[in-house]
């Protein structure tokens, strides 16, 4: 039976998960800048909360993003000492990933584009689709977009694609100042951010798939302009 951490410090939440006898407990600390403060403790609280030796662990699951650049790295270097100490491997996987298998889990849509505040009038931006073994598939790359550049992609998509991510409020209420709020007409799902619990159900499959990586091999997943998507 597969017990698992998995650690998500991508955005403005510190958040803990483990899988343990199949099920699942998580622990979350709302944070700006203090990650690297509750980190060690919310990991410590969980194992012990849970009975748990941590040398245990079948696997370690984080969250290499895209996300804030500090708390990202606080992440990734936490899972990868934890690692070696341990000799535990490690899964790693996409904030936009986790968001997007989240939607089709939860309310079975499956294409799904994804928006997330990064910075003033910058948002991180992918489209994600189920393929033909039930798990969202990314279509084209992930970016880093202007409010105008995705105005101008958004034409390549449907109204079958539904929105998910905390950046679709603000896109349309910069939309709404130019008058151009009409012109875009997605259906919207309340699921805003990356979460530890959804991590794990990712996690468990990349387990199984042996998708596993030495901790010097993690590297964050800062995002670069390219084309997302063409037909």
């Amino acid at each position: 039976m597969n017990t698992i951490l998995s650690i998500d410090t991508s955005f403005n939440v510190c958040s803990v998960s483990l899988l343990k006898n199949n099920k699942i407990n998580t622990i979350y600390k709302r944070t700006k800048n203090n990650h690297a403060k509750f980190i060690l403790f919310i990991i410590n609280k969980i194992i012990l909360d849970n009975n748990l030796k941590i040398d245990k662990l079948n696997v370690i699951a984080i969250n290499i993003g895209p996300g804030n650049f500090t708390s990202l790295r606080i992440g990734i270097n936490v899972s990868q000492s934890l690692s070696l100490a341990l000799n535990i491997p490690i899964v790693v996987m996409s904030s936009m990933l986790i968001v997007a298998e989240e939607v089709y889990k939860k309310y079975k849509k499956k294409k799904v584009l994804i928006l997330i505040n990064a910075k003033i009038d910058k948002f991180y931006f992918a489209s994600y689709i189920l393929d033909k073994y039930k798990k969202m598939s990314l279509l084209g790359n992930e970016i880093i977009i202007s409010s105008k550049e995705l105005l101008n992609i958004l034409s390549l998509y449907d109204n079958s694609w539904v929105a998910a991510g905390n950046g679709w409020k603000t896109f349309f209420n910069i939309l709404k100042d130019f008058n151009l709020n009409k012109k875009v007409n997605f259906k919207k799902i309340n699921i805003y951010l990356p979460s530890s619990k959804n991590m794990i159900y990712i996690a468990l499959n990349l387990f199984k798939l042996g998708k596993l990586l030495l901790p010097e091999n993690i590297v964050p997943n800062y995002l670069f302009t390219k084309i997302p998507y063409t037909k």
